[in-house]
């Protein structure tokens, strides 16, 4: 196995990388918690865009708690302190969430233009069940 190259950063650059990473990962975890709760707590958001619009923080959500915990850990460690494995499995991790985020919202774009441009359509392409299954197909097709 290769050894990996020493950090080099200052001990002042660690403290504000880490620092402003920790900072970060909670305000996303507060912030998405806060939109879920909205959407959970007012029926009137409860609409099909809003179901793509929520989806997102969802993401969000697992990625703050799964992604950027760990980051935050390595950055102020100054290593990675995981096994080889987990490092593989984080990796995949950042890119699935990433790839899954922007593929929901290329999904709200296409229901905001058929809402928008193609109104006659949209009840029949756009339906609360039809909405959900789109989000878990996205969620399991980039899976494998």
């Amino acid at each position: 196995m290769n050894r990996t190259p020493e950090d080099t950063r200052s001990l002042p650059t660690v403290i504000i990388h880490t620092v402003t990473f920790f900072i970060m990962t909670v305000l996303s975890l507060a912030g998405n918690l806060f939109v879920c709760f909205a959407f959970y707590g007012n029926r009137r958001l409860r609409t099909i865009t809003n179901f793509f619009v929520f989806s997102l923080p969802i993401t969000d959500i697992i990625s703050a708690t799964f992604e950027y915990s760990f980051n935050t850990v390595a950055f102020g460690l100054r290593k990675w302190p995981f096994c080889v494995n987990f490092c593989q499995f984080h990796g995949f991790f950042a890119f699935y969430w990433d790839v899954v985020t922007m593929s929901i919202l290329a999904l709200t774009i296409v229901n905001r233009y058929f809402c928008v441009v193609k109104p006659r359509f949209y009840s029949s392409f756009f339906t609360k069940r039809k909405t959900v299954f789109l989000i878990l197909f996205v969620l399991l097709f980039f899976f494998h």
